[in-house]
C-alpha cells in the first residue's frame, strides 16, 4: 500500500507556496489523519473560494487515490485556478480502516463515515474519535465548500442545500448522519453551516468532472462565503472589550467552592468593570456573591487547604479598591499569612512539595 504521508509530504515540498502539512486528528490506534492545508485556508483577506476536499472515510484505498488525483488536478489548473480556489484536503478520514483492511470500520469498530453530528465524548471517544476530530476541525476551518470524493462505477454528483447551483442537475443529498449532510444543517459547532458536494466517479472520469467544478467556482457569483466562514469573520472583527463582555457573561458568577478557577474569573469581571463604561452592575453583584464569606457566615476554607484554594481570593484586592471595604483585603492577607517558611531549597508550605509551575502561579498571585 503506498505511503500516504510520503505522497503528501512530496506534494507539500514541491508546492511550498500553496500547501503545508497538518493533521486533522487521530484514530483509535493513534494514527494521524494527515492533511494538506492551503496557506490561505485561514487568511481573512484572501478572496479565493475555500474548498476542503475529504476522502477515505470508508478507509478504501480507491477513495484515497481519488483525493491524490484531485490534488494533482488542482495543480495542473495553474495560476488561473489558484487565484479563484484555495484547496485543502484530508485524503483519508479512516486511517485505521485503510491500514487494517477492516473497512468501513476503524480499529475500534467505529465508522468515521457516519454518526454526525457527534453528540458527546469528543476527543475521549474510544470508538469513533475520527468523526469528532473531523467535525471540529472542519467547523473551525470553515471552508466555503466541502467536497467529498468516492470511487464508483458511475459518475454521480450529490449536493446539500447551498451547493445545488454549483453543479447543475446534481442530486439532492439524502438527509442522514453523514458528514456532509450534518454540516449543512442547523448550526454546526455553534458556528454555521458548510455547503457540500459529493462526487462518486471512476478514476478515469475524475479529470472531466473536476473541470466542471473548477469552472463553476471560477464564477464568483456562483458560491458565496459559507455561513461558517462569515460567522468566524464576524468574530474576528470583535474588539477585545466585546470579547471580554462575552466571557464575563459566562464566567465569574459563582464562588463555591472557593478555588482559583472561580476566583480568577471573579477578578476578571472586576477588572473588566473598571474598563467598561457600560458596566454598572458588576461590583454590586460581586459584593452579594462574596458576602457570605466576608461576613463569616460561611467558612472560606475547610479541611486541608491547597494553594489553589487561596487563589479563590484573587478578586479581594480589586473589590477593596472598588468599594473601600477592607474586609476583602483582610481575607487576602489572612490567606497569605498561612504560608510558612520552607526548608532550604524546598517549597513553602502549604505548597505542593513537588512545587510545579502552577504552584508558582498560585503562590505568586497571593
Amino acid at each position: 500500500m503506498p505511503d500516504l504521508d510520503l505522497s503528501l509530504n512530496e506534494l507539500a515540498a514541491r508546492n511550498k507556496a500553496i500547501w503545508q502539512m497538518d493533521a486533522a486528528g487521530l484514530s483509535p490506534a493513534q494514527r494521524a489523519m494527515p492533511a494538506l492545508v492551503h496557506r490561505n485556508a485561514y487568511a481573512p483577506a484572501a478572496d479565493q473560494t475555500r474548498v476542503l476536499l475529504v476522502g477515505g472515510l470508508s478507509g478504501r484505498q480507491a477513495d484515497v487515490y481519488l483525493v491524490l488525483d484531485a490534488l494533482r488536478n488542482y495543480l495542473a489548473g495553474g495560476d488561473g485556478l489558484a487565484r479563484s480556489v484555495a484547496l485543502s484536503a484530508v485524503p483519508c478520514g479512516n486511517p485505521d480502516g485503510r491500514e487494517t483492511g477492516g473497512v468501513p470500520r476503524n480499529s475500534a469498530g467505529g465508522n468515521p463515515a457516519s454518526g454526525y453530528p457527534p453528540q458527546d465524548n469528543f476527543f475521549f471517544d474510544k470508538q469513533n474519535p475520527e468523526a469528532r476530530y473531523l467535525w471540529r476541525w472542519i467547523g473551525f476551518q470553515a471552508p466555503d465548500l466541502l467536497l467529498e470524493v468516492r470511487a464508483g462505477d458511475q459518475v454521480a454528483w450529490e449536493a446539500t442545500p447551498g451547493a445545488t447551483s454549483v453543479i447543475p442537475n446534481s442530486r439532492p443529498m439524502a438527509v442522514d448522519d453523514s458528514l456532509l449532510a450534518a454540516l449543512s444543517a442547523g448550526k454546526p459547532n455553534g458556528v454555521g453551516t458548510v455547503p457540500g458536494l459529493r462526487l462518486t466517479a471512476p478514476r478515469h472520469a475524475l479529470t472531466a468532472e473536476l473541470a466542471r467544478l473548477w469552472q463553476s467556482l471560477a464564477r464568483a457569483s456562483k458560491l458565496p462565503l459559507s455561513p461558517a466562514r462569515r460567522t468566524l469573520d464576524t468574530r474576528r472583527r470583535r474588539t477585545p472589550l466585546e470579547i471580554a463582555r462575552l466571557l464575563s457573561s459566562v464566567y465569574g458568577h459563582k464562588l463555591d467552592p472557593v478555588t482559583y478557577t472561580q476566583g480568577v474569573s471573579v477578578s476578571g469581571r472586576l477588572r473588566l468593570a473598571k474598563l467598561d463604561p457600560q458596566d454598572r452592575a458588576t461590583v454590586p453583584d460581586v459584593v452579594k456573591l462574596v458576602e457570605p464569606y466576608a461576613s463569616g457566615a460561611r467558612e472560606v476554607f475547610t479541611g486541608r487547604v491547597a494553594p489553589g484554594s487561596f487563589n479563590g481570593l484573587a478578586w479581594a484586592q480589586e473589590l477593596t479598591q472598588a468599594t473601600g471595604d477592607r474586609r476583602y483585603a483582610d481575607m487576602l492577607v489572612s490567606a497569605a499569612n498561612r504560608y510558612q517558611a520552607g526548608a532550604s531549597g524546598g517549597a513553602p508550605p502549604p505548597s505542593d512539595p513537588d512545587f510545579r509551575t502552577e504552584d508558582m502561579f498560585m503562590n505568586g498571585s497571593i
